[in-house]
Parts: C-alpha cells; sequence; structure tokens
C-alpha cells in the first residue's frame, strides 16, 4: 500500500486521470461482463434442464415396445438415434436383469480454460428416470448432457465484451488526451502565472483558445489576480493605519505618569514605555527581552535576595487576573531603591491569557508624606487636647485619645455621631450656635467656650476651637475642633472671682460687689420711679466678745450675724460684709411712695433687729446680742457713694443715743 502511494504522488495529473478512468471503465466494464456471463451460464443450466426433462419423457416412450419383447438390438439402434440430439452426450439403459446398453455421441472440442469452468462452477447435467409400462417396471434410463458447447459460446461472448471495453477504454484514452492537450497548455501558462503572483507580479491571462472550462478558470483567475491588487492595496492602507495606531497608542503609553510594562507568562519584558525607563534608569532596549524579576525586583527594602517562586509579583502574574500592591520595591539602574506602587491587569485575547500588564509609580515622596502623617497622627493621639475631625455636617470621621479622655466616650461609639448629640449640656443659648455655626460656614475659625457634658452626666468647661477645611473646589468639606477641658482653670477663675467679690468669712457680697448693686438698684429706682433703701449696721460690743472668747469665736459670731441677717430679709435683698462687724443691707424697690416706703424700710429694720434677740450660744453659754442700725431711702437721684455715706451717718446718729437703736435719714429725698 505504502509503494502504491508513493507511486500515485510521483504521477502527474494526467497520468493519475488516465489511470483513474482506465480503472473505473475496466472495472465498471468487467462488472458487467460478469453478470452478463452469469446470465448466459444460468440460462444454459436452464435450457439444459429443460432438455434433459424432455429427453427423460421421450425415451421411454420410444423404447417401450422394444422393452416390453427384449429387443436389445432396437434399443440400441433407438438409442443411438437419439444421442445425436444436441447437448446429449450419453444414453444408459439398465434392465432389471442388470444388462446395460449404451450409446455415446462424439464429445465436443473444449475451448474454455479450466479457471473458467471453476469459476462459474460450469459441469455436465445428468437426469435419470423409471420405465414403466403397464404398471410394471422394466427398467431404468439415464442421460447425461454436455455443457461444453454453452461453454464455448460463454467464453467467446466474453472475449469479445472484454475487447470491446478495451476498445472504449482506448477511445475515450484518445478523446481525453485530445480535449487535454490545450487545456494542459493553458493550466501550464496558469502555473506560470501562479508562480509570478508567488514574485508579487500581478499579470492577468490572457488565452486565444481552449476549453470553456479553463476560460472560466483563467477568468476567475484574472478575477483573483484584481481582488488580490485591491485587497493588497487594502492590506497596505491597514498596515499603515494600523502602525500609525500602534504609533498613537506609543505615544499615549509614553505620555502616561505612570510606568508600564508588559511581560509574558514567564515574566519576560514584550513592551515599556519611557516613563518605566525615566522611574528605573533603564533604557528601553535594555528593558525588552529581560526578565522584570532579575532585572528590578530581585531585593527587598533590606538587601535580601528574593526567589522568584516567592516573588509577589510573578505569583500574582501566575494566579491572579487582578492585582495591586504599595509595599513592592524597585531597583534603579543605579542600584538605587524605591518604594512603588503596582497595578497588575491580566491580557486576554481570544479567551487566551497572555500575559500581563504592570503600571507602577514611585511612591517615595507619598512614603514621606504617610510617614509624616503617622508622625502627625501620633502627636495627635499623644496630646491631652481632645481633637476632633467632622464632615460638614458635623459628623465625626475621627477622634483622638484625648477625646475618650475629655467626654468618657470611646472614639467607636463617636464615629459617625455628632458632638452635639454626644457632649451637648443644653446650657448654651440657641444664639450661641447661631453665631458659631455662621462664623464657620463663612470658613473662618471660630474659638469660644463652652459648657459640655461627659458620659457620666458631669459637666465640664471646654475651650473649643474650630477650623474649617476646604476642598479644591473651595466648598467646606470638613471642621476641625481643637478642644481644652479648662473645667479646673474656671473654677479658679470662679474662686478669684468670688475672693473679689465676696467677703471670705461670712460669703457675703463684699464692698465692690456691694457698690456695684447699689448702682443697679438705683438706675432701676429712677427708672420705675420707686424707692428703695440702705442699712449700715454693727454688732453693738463685739470687741468685747472678741477680745474675751478669741477671734475664732469672734469670727463664728460674724457667721452666726451674717445668717440671722440673710433669714430675716425678702428674696432678693443683698447683705453685704465691709469688714470687722459692719454690714450693709441693700433693700430693693420699696414702693412707687415715699411714705409707704418709709414705713416699709422701718418695718424691715425693726425685723432685722429682732432677729438679734436669740442669745449667741457657745459652750453652753449665752450670750446677748445687739445690732445698731442706720438707715437712708433713695430715688435714683444720687450717687451709691453719697448713699452708702448717708447710711454710715445714719448709724453715727444711732449710736449717739445709745445701743440697739437706729436712726433713718430721709433728708435728701
Amino acid at each position: 500500500m505504502k509503494k502504491f502511494l508513493s507511486f500515485w504522488i510521483h504521477l502527474s495529473f494526467v497520468q493519475r486521470l488516465f489511470l483513474a478512468m482506465a480503472g473505473s471503465l475496466l472495472f465498471a466494464g468487467s462488472i458487467m461482463i460478469i453478470i452478463l456471463t452469469k446470465q448466459d451460464i444460468k440460462n444454459a443450466f436452464n435450457d439444459l434442464a429443460l432438455q434433459r426433462e424432455h429427453a427423460l419423457k421421450i425415451l421411454p416412450i420410444l423404447l417401450s415396445e422394444a422393452v416390453v419383447i427384449g429387443d436389445y438390438e432396437s434399443i440400441q439402434q433407438q438409442l443411438d438415434g437419439y444421442v445425436t440430439s444436441p447437448y446429449i452426450q450419453r444414453i444408459f439403459f439398465y434392465d432389471l436383469a442388470g444388462k446395460t446398453i449404451q450409446s455415446t455421441d462424439v464429445e465436443i472440442q473444449k475451448n474454455t480454460p479450466e479457471w473458467f469452468d471453476k469459476l462459474f462452477g460450469l459441469h455436465d447435467n445428468y437426469g435419470q428416470a423409471r420405465i414403466i409400462i403397464g404398471g410394471i417396471e422394466y427398467g431404468s434410463i439415464a442421460i447425461t448432457l454436455s455443457m461444453q458447447s454453452f461453454s464455448n459460446r460463454i467464453w467467446n461472448s466474453l472475449i469479445e465484451h472484454f475487447s470491446l471495453i478495451l476498445a472504449v477504454i482506448l477511445f475515450d484514452f484518445l478523446g481525453i488526451w485530445l480535449t487535454l492537450y490545450n487545456s494542459l497548455k493553458q493550466l501550464k501558462v496558469l502555473e506560470q502565472s501562479t508562480q509570478h503572483l508567488t514574485n508579487g507580479h500581478f499579470e492577468p491571462i490572457s488565452l486565444q483558445s481552449g476549453l470553456r472550462e479553463t476560460a472560466s478558470l483563467t477568468s476567475a483567475f484574472n478575477t483573483m489576480i484584481q481582488k488580490i491588487q485591491t485587497t493588497q492595496q487594502e492590506l497596505i492602507a491597514t498596515s499603515n493605519e494600523i502602525k500609525q495606531k500602534k504609533h498613537w497608542l506609543e505615544a499615549i503609553i509614553d505620555a502616561l505618569d505612570e510606568g508600564v510594562y508588559v511581560v509574558n507568562f514567564e515574566g519576560k519584558i514584550l513592551e515599556t514605555n519611557a516613563k518605566a525607563c525615566s522611574i528605573l534608569g533603564f533604557t528601553k532596549e535594555e528593558m525588552l527581552g529581560n526578565y522584570a524579576h532579575s532585572l528590578f525586583h530581585s531585593h527587598n527594602i533590606s538587601g535580601v535576595s528574593i526567589p522568584l517562586t516567592q516573588c509577589p509579583i510573578y505569583k500574582a502574574l501566575l494566579d491572579e487576573d487582578v492585582w495591586s500592591s504599595d509595599k513592592e520595591y524597585f531597583t534603579c539602574k543605579d542600584f538605587s531603591m524605591i518604594p512603588v506602587e503596582i497595578f497588575g491587569n491580566t491580557i486576554i485575547f481570544e479567551d487566551k491569557k497572555l500575559g500581563m500588564v504592570f503600571a507602577f509609580r514611585n511612591i517615595a515622596e507619598r512614603k514621606a508624606l504617610e510617614a509624616k502623617m503617622k508622625l502627625l497622627s501620633t502627636a495627635l493621639e499623644a496630646t491631652t487636647n481632645a481633637v476632633v475631625i467632622t464632615n460638614k455636617e458635623a459628623v465625626i470621621e475621627w477622634a483622638n485619645k484625648g477625646f475618650e479622655e475629655m467626654t468618657g466616650y470611646k472614639v467607636g461609639e463617636a464615629l459617625g455621631r455628632t458632638p452635639h448629640e454626644l457632649v451637648g449640656s443644653g446650657k448654651q443659648e440657641k444664639t450661641f450656635y447661631e453665631q458659631m455655626w455662621g462664623t464657620i460656614l463663612s470658613k473662618k475659625p471660630w474659638k469660644g467656650e463652652v459648657i459640655n457634658k461627659r458620659k457620666n452626666n458631669q459637666l465640664y468647661y471646654e475651650a473649643l476651637h474650630i477650623t474649617p477645611v476646604s476642598n479644591d473646589l473651595g466648598d467646606i468639606s470638613h471642621f476641625i475642633a481643637i478642644k481644652e477641658d479648662i473645667s479646673e482653670r474656671k473654677n479658679i477663675e470662679q474662686e478669684m472671682e468670688h475672693l473679689a467679690f465676696y467677703d471670705p468669712l461670712t460669703d457675703l457680697p463684699n464692698r465692690r460687689l456691694l457698690m456695684d448693686r447699689i448702682e443697679r438698684a438705683i438706675v432701676s429706682a429712677k427708672r420705675y420711679h420707686t424707692f428703695g433703701a440702705v442699712f449700715f449696721l454693727d454688732l453693738d460690743h463685739f470687741k468685747i466678745i472678741n477680745d474675751e472668747l478669741g477671734h475664732d469665736v469672734g469670727d463664728l459670731l460674724l457667721k452666726n450675724m451674717a445668717r440671722r441677717l440673710e433669714n430675716s430679709l425678702r428674696q432678693g435683698d443683698s447683705i453685704a460684709r465691709l469688714g470687722g462687724d459692719e454690714f450693709v443691707i441693700l433693700l430693693d424697690d420699696l414702693n412707687e411712695t415715699k411714705l409707704f416706703a418709709t414705713k416699709h424700710m422701718k418695718n424691715l429694720a425693726q425685723k432685722i433687729q429682732d432677729a438679734f434677740l436669740p442669745p449667741f450660744i457657745y459652750n453652753d453659754k449665752s450670750y446677748m446680742l445687739s445690732i445698731s442700725l442706720g438707715g437712708t431711702l433713695f430715688d435714683g437721684t444720687q450717687s451709691a457713694d453719697a448713699v452708702l455715706k448717708k447710711a454710715d451717718n445714719a448709724l453715727y446718729q444711732a449710736k449717739q443715743t445709745g445701743r440697739h437703736k437706729n436712726y433713718f435719714d430721709d433728708s435728701s429725698i
């Protein structure tokens, strides 16, 4: 089979065509001859069978008379005469006594080969019949019919048919050759034109004569040349367009502010841009074709070598579709190391992964800024002041530990809530917050003091400084609030303020606060046309008690005196200690008429003096007390100093008349 295929491959088209047609015609003719031959043989066998049946019927009739009388000579004559009939080769007569009479015809000459007889199963036909006359069997007869005449005729027919087929094949070959002669010449021209076509010469073919099919083929070839020329022009245009787009794409990639490089799955660099070369210091030629890992990513920041199998970028190349990191370091050509932020995306073309494109940027400045921000954040966390960052709606986005310590709220509890929700105490008026928001919404910082409430509901004073932060568009995006707990300072200030206006022993207003209240009372009296009064009083014989019992007991007595005075006055009246045992009482808004005001003043004065009738008890010993009192009315036309001086003069007048006395001066009204 291999030899035949080798032989067939080396044949030309015409040789293959001739062999194929010859084989096809020979095969088809042979099949037809065989079919016809078999039909002839079948017909021959049928004819012999009919002849045999006929002979077996006729012979017993012809021999009946001779057989009955036993005339064997007549039987022989009858057999010799009948054996000359067509196809009958031999006749045998067998009587019941065992006698046999035979007659044989001349054998026909055999023209067929032995293989032909065997191939088609050609053989003589044999038949036998009993001779029964009047119901009595006299013997039997057997005949042999020769097939040779049929065989010779069938064989001769076969030879004739086969010769005819060969003649047909020869005539077909001749016709085909004559038909293909010019066409082959045209095909040769096509072959030469095809070779020219492969060399880039697009020349159409012009044929003078030939088959219609060859002409059609030539026309199709010329059309193909035209289309190839057109396609070539289109390809050239497309190629130029692709080159232009490639240049545009390279220009765009080179214009990017990020380094870009493309690798295959081996990690070999296939493409890169100008920024990558600029960042790393390599030329494009030095990068292309090299392995990215060994070129600029083989060591970490500590200088320790990174095995390829442990390289995060190489692992991402093999295992990830999208990958990013800001923890990698690249080694530049000058061996300096830079921190980079790198992004990777798998390149997929027609559902096949080809490699990965990486984009990276030098983040050394950002790392430095992050380190600085971390330092600042650490500093903010370390400060004792509370620092809070909110969005423009005042929702807390960040707070430091100082906020936790100041308010009692954990940072996690504060995030997503407003400071007012957490620490608002309700002590500030609505106008306070309106003024604050008006300032910071105008993009100006605001500072002030507020009273806030801790998580445990304890109130505290807070110095608050709020700074608005604007975005690139100039719109407020955040507020930064710095809070300082000034409760201790405020307490000290309040204590100092109290000491400045109150007597440290009795906790009553001192002269400074008293004068302020008298001035306001005078203004009120003038505005509303009412009267007020001032009492100047002291404790009778205080010096004796103070000297005998000591200053501590004297102080207790003064405190007791202050409480008795407070309990004897109206709500809103003021008591002040000027020093020693001298006290002043301010009565505001007594009445609109002098008569009723004077009466009311005197009644209050008596009530005050009566408050000292009970003795002062010390160490189970009673000490009788009394006070001297001088008073005066005012109506808003005098000064505070003048009013106080008149009251002092009235006390002096009271003491001139004795102890436990009072005197009222209304001469100036």
